[in-house]
């Protein structure tokens, strides 16, 4: 998917997404969701042994990019979160 991404992108990389540490992810989602963003899965993906919530927004008009709502209760990613994530995204490198 990133793969894909970066090409449709020509090559030059630049920035997927901006990641937003909040301390509830769901109450930040729904906020949004009122202020007319939209987001690439209906709910936040949850990791509850790792204490991670995440999000990702479709790209926001004014800014082009994807947001990335995150709390989180330790460190480091689980795996399944990022590849739902990444998955989720699937449509803009189409």
């Amino acid at each position: 998917i990133v793969y894909k991404w970066v090409e449709k992108h020509d090559g030059i990389g630049g920035i997927h997404h901006l990641a937003l540490q909040v301390d509830d992810v769901y109450k930040v989602t729904e906020e949004w969701k009122a202020d007319g963003v939209q987001f690439t899965t209906e709910q936040p993906l949850t990791c509850p042994e790792d204490g991670l919530t995440q999000i990702f927004s479709e790209p926001i008009p004014w800014l082009g990019h994807i947001v990335e709502l995150i709390t989180r209760a330790g460190h480091g990613f689980c795996a399944a979160n990022v590849g739902d994530l990444m998955e989720s995204t699937r449509h803009l490198s189409e």
